[in-house]
C-alpha cells in the first residue's frame, strides 16, 4: 500500500511540476536575451523525459543518460574546447554532472519499484535541476550580453554602453581633478569608398580603423562604434589640450598610412577627420552637450580640408569660439 500510494503521489507531483519548471524559466529569462530559450528548452526536454519515464509515459530507450551525449552536454563539451574555463563554466559543468548522476539514481530506483525512497531522491533531483537551470540562464545570459556589447563587424564596444562609460569616466575625472576627453572619428569620403569599391571593401576599412585605434591607444581608453563610419573615443586622464591634440594627431597619421587590400595588386589608403572635446568640469555635465560639441569639432575638420584633428575645451556655459590646432 505504501509503495502504491507513493507511486500515485509521485505521478501527481510530477504532472504538477511540468508547469512549475516552465513558469520558473519564463520568469527568469530577460526579453533582452531571449535567444537563450533554445538552450533552456533543450535541457527542459531532457528533464521532462526523465519525469515521463518515472510515470511510465515513455520507455527507457528515449532517455539520454550520459552527460556527454545530451544536447546541453554536447554544447558544454564544445564550449570547454573553445573558451577558457571561467568559474561560471566550471560551476555549470559540475552541476550538469551531478544532475546526470541524480537522474541515474532515480531511474534505478524506479526500475526496482522503490517509490518511497524515490520521492525523496526525486525532490533532490528537482532542486538540483532548478539550481542548474538558474546557473544555465545566468551563464548564457552573460555570453549573450557580451555579444551585445561588441560590434560584430569591428569588435569594439557598441553605442549602448556609451552613456554608462561616459558617466563613470566623468565621475572619476571630478574625483581626481583630471580632465578627460571625448573624440569623434569619421572616415573621410566613406560613401565614395563604398560606391567605388563596394561594401566589402568599406567593411575592411572600418575593421582596419578599429584595429589601428586599438593598437595605438592606451588600455584605459574606450573605443565605441557610434554608427556607420563614426567612432567615439572616451579618453580618461588627459592633462591638457596639447596632450589631447598630440595623441590624436599621432593616431591620425597612423591611420593615414594604413592600407586596405582591394585585390592581389591594389591597396586602398584612406583618411579620417577627428574632433575632440577636453572636459574639465567640477560637476557632471550632460553627455549630449559634450557629444554635440565634439561632433561639431569633427565637422569643422571636415569643412576645412579633412584628414585633420580639431580640439577644444568644452565649456558648458559657452560652447562657441572653437579653435583649431593643426
Amino acid at each position: 500500500i505504501r509503495i502504491y500510494s507513493a507511486a500515485g503521489y509521485l505521478e501527481d507531483f510530477i504532472k504538477r511540476e511540468y508547469t512549475l519548471i516552465r513558469d520558473f524559466v519564463n520568469a527568469n529569462i530577460s526579453k533582452d536575451v531571449y535567444e537563450i530559450k533554445d538552450f533552456v528548452e533543450a535541457h527542459i526536454k531532457w528533464e521532462e523525459n526523465i519525469m515521463k519515464y518515472l510515470i511510465d509515459e515513455i520507455p527507457e530507450n528515449r532517455l539520454t543518460l550520459s552527460e556527454d551525449e545530451c544536447d546541453i552536454g554536447l554544447w558544454l563539451k564544445q564550449l570547454s574546447k573553445t573558451k577558457e574555463k571561467s568559474k561560471g563554466l566550471e560551476n555549470l559543468l559540475s552541476l550538469h554532472y551531478q544532475l546526470h548522476q541524480a537522474a541515474d539514481r532515480i531511474i534505478n530506483m524506479k526500475k526496482k519499484a522503490k517509490f518511497v525512497q524515490l520521492i525523496d531522491e526525486y525532490n533532490q533531483f528537482m532542486k538540483l535541476n532548478l539550481l542548474f537551470l538558474s546557473s544555465l540562464i545566468s551563464y548564457v545570459s552573460t555570453i549573450q550580453i557580451e555579444k551585445l556589447q561588441r560590434d560584430p563587424l569591428t569588435g569594439v564596444l557598441t553605442r549602448r554602453l556609451l552613456k554608462d562609460i561616459f558617466v563613470n569616466i566623468m565621475d572619476l575625472s571630478i574625483l581626481s581633478n583630471e580632465p578627460f576627453a571625448v573624440a569623434f572619428i569619421d572616415v573621410d569620403d566613406f560613401k565614395k569608398i563604398n560606391d567605388t569599391y563596394g561594401h566589402l571593401v568599406g567593411d575592411e576599412v572600418l575593421k582596419t580603423v578599429a584595429k589601428v585605434i586599438k593598437e595605438n591607444l592606451r588600455s584605459s581608453d574606450y573605443i565605441i562604434r557610434y554608427g556607420g563610419e563614426e567612432f567615439v573615443l572616451i579618453l580618461p586622464s588627459i592633462k591638457s589640450l596639447e596632450n589631447l591634440f598630440n595623441l590624436l594627431e599621432r593616431l591620425r597619421k597612423t591611420l593615414e598610412k594604413a592600407k586596405v587590400k582591394i585585390d592581389e595588386e591594389e591597396f586602398l589608403n584612406f583618411t579620417v577627420s577627428i574632433g575632440a572635446a577636453l572636459v574639465k568640469e567640477d560637476k557632471r555635465v550632460p553627455i549630449k552637450e559634450v557629444l554635440d560639441f565634439a561632433d561639431k569639432l569633427m565637422y569643422q575638420a571636415k569643412q576645412t580640408g579633412k584628414n585633420k584633428v580639431v580640439v577644444d575645451i568644452f565649456r558648458l556655459e559657452n560652447k562657441e569660439g572653437v579653435e583649431e590646432k593643426q
